[in-house]
C-alpha cells in the first residue's frame, strides 16, 4: 500500500514523500495517528500544496532542534552505580532512563527511540550517548556512571586516550607534510637537472680550465688546399707553331 507520509519516519522517509508499506501497519498505526495518508488521486493532486507546507514546518522543526540541541549537546549526566568484576553493573542505564535523566536535569523531553547510539549502558565509566533530534541534527550527551572516584578514574583515563589520539593524529599529519615537500623538492630538483645544458670541460691554451656547453660531436670536415701543393699547369699561351709550307 502507498501512502504520503505526513511527518518524518525513522528508517521509512521523510515528511511528503510517498512509501509503500503494509497494508496493516498503514491501517492499524499511520493512518490513525496521522503520520501518513493514503496516496489517492485526490491526495497525490494536493501533495504540492502539502509539500509546501510540509516544509515550512520542516523548517520550523529544524530551528526546534538545534535549539535543542544547544541545550544538551556534550553536557553530562552522572549515574551512581554498584559494579561488580571488572566493572560492570549489577543491572544496566537504558535510553528510558537517559531520557528521564535528560528531562530532569535539562528540562528537556526526549524520546528514548532518538537515543540511538551506547545504550543500554552495562560498565562504569564514561559513555558518550548519541540522541538524534532530527534527521540532520544529532546530540552527544555524555554519561558518567559510578561512584565519583571511579568516574574521576575514567575521565582521566579517557583524557589520555584523547591527548595520545591527538598527538598521533599530528604526528601523522606533520609526517605526511614532511613527505610532501621532500617529494615537491625532488621533483623540482630533477626538472632542474632536465633543464641544465650539458657541460663539459676543457683545457684553453693558458691551461686554465674553460667550461663551455657541449656542443654535436659531428664535425663538418672541411678540405682545404695544402699550401705547398703544386699548381696545375697553365694551359700555354704561346701559339703552337704551325707547320710551315712544304719544300719543294
Amino acid at each position: 500500500m502507498q501512502v504520503i507520509l505526513m511527518e518524518n519516519l525513522e528508517g521509512k522517509g521523510a515528511a511528503g514523500e510517498v512509501i509503500k508499506v503494509a497494508p496493516g501497519y498503514a491501517r492499524n498505526y499511520l493512518l490513525p495517528k496521522n503520520i501518513a495518508i493514503p496516496a489517492t488521486d485526490s491526495n497525490m493532486k494536493t501533495l504540492e500544496h502539502r509539500r509546501t507546507k510540509l516544509a515550512e514546518k520542516k523548517a520550523q522543526d529544524l530551528e526546534t532542534a538545534e535549539n535543542l540541541k544547544a541545550k544538551i549537546d556534550s553536557r553530562s549526566i552522572t549515574f551512581e552505580a554498584k559494579s561488580g568484576e571488572a566493572g560492570r553493573l549489577f543491572g544496566s542505564i537504558t535510553s528510558q532512563d537517559i531520557a528521564d535523566a535528560i528531562h530532569e536535569h535539562f528540562g528537556v523531553f526526549i524520546d528514548k527511540r532518538k537515543i540511538t547510539d551506547g545504550t543500554p549502558i552495562k560498565s562504569i565509566g564514561v559513555h558518550p550517548v548519541t540522541i538524534k533530534i532530527f534527521p540532520e541534527v544529532n546530540a552527544i550527551v555524555r554519561i558518567l556512571v559510578g561512584t565519583p572516584e571511579e568516574i574521576a578514574a575514567a575521565e582521566a583515563a579517557a583524557k589520555r586516550a584523547a591527548e595520545k589520539a591527538a598527538a598521533r593524529v599530528a604526528a601523522e599529519a606533520e609526517a605526511a607534510a614532511r613527505a610532501e615537500e621532500e617529494a615537491a623538492a625532488a621533483a623540482a630538483a630533477a626538472d632542474a637537472e632536465s633543464d641544465a645544458p650539458d657541460y663539459e670541460e676543457r683545457f684553453g691554451d693558458d691551461g686554465e680550465v674553460a667550461t663551455i656547453a657541449a656542443q654535436d660531436t659531428t664535425e663538418e670536415v672541411i678540405t682545404q688546399p695544402e699550401a705547398n701543393a703544386p699548381e696545375s699547369e697553365e694551359a700555354s699561351t704561346e701559339p703552337e707553331a704551325e707547320d710551315g709550307p712544304a719544300e719543294g
